[in-house]
């Protein structure tokens, strides 16, 4: 049997934090939450079972999402990233990362990181049974 995708998000906005949680529950996804740059270096430290990372660019403590999704990549993780500053569209292309801005909708979001897991060739799948 596959192991069950596991997502790291890496976003510091409680109610996008809440709106994810239930949808990745929903989905069958296991996850894990973290809201900082050393937050998500200590998660990938001791997690060896995330396969991809979702970033927001703009985060407190000084290291942006670009720089995190760089280390995460060197990793070998698949990574999305997100932002609700649209200036950023340009950079986000340019950086070679997936990418989707906010406001998003959950479903194209969902198909987003299913499709960068299947670009990755990460084996893994949704718990059996999620709606």
């Amino acid at each position: 049997m596959k192991k069950i995708c596991k997502v790291l998000v890496v976003e510091d906005h409680e109610g996008i934090q809440e709106v994810l949680r239930e949808s990745f529950s929903a989905q069958g996804y296991h996850f894990s939450m973290v809201t900082t740059g050393a937050e998500m270096r200590a998660a990938l430290a001791s997690d060896p079972a995330i396969d991809i990372v979702v970033i927001d660019i703009s985060l407190p403590g000084g290291i942006d999402g670009f720089v995190l999704a760089q280390e995460a990549a060197a990793q070998g993780l698949p990574v999305i990233l997100t932002s609700g500053d649209h200036s950023q569209l340009p950079k986000m292309e340019e950086c070679g990362h997936r990418h989707i801005l906010k406001p998003f909708r959950l479903a194209p979001f969902l198909e987003l990181i299913d499709e960068t897991l299947k670009a990755a060739k990460v084996k893994c799948e949704r718990k059996h049974g999620a709606a």
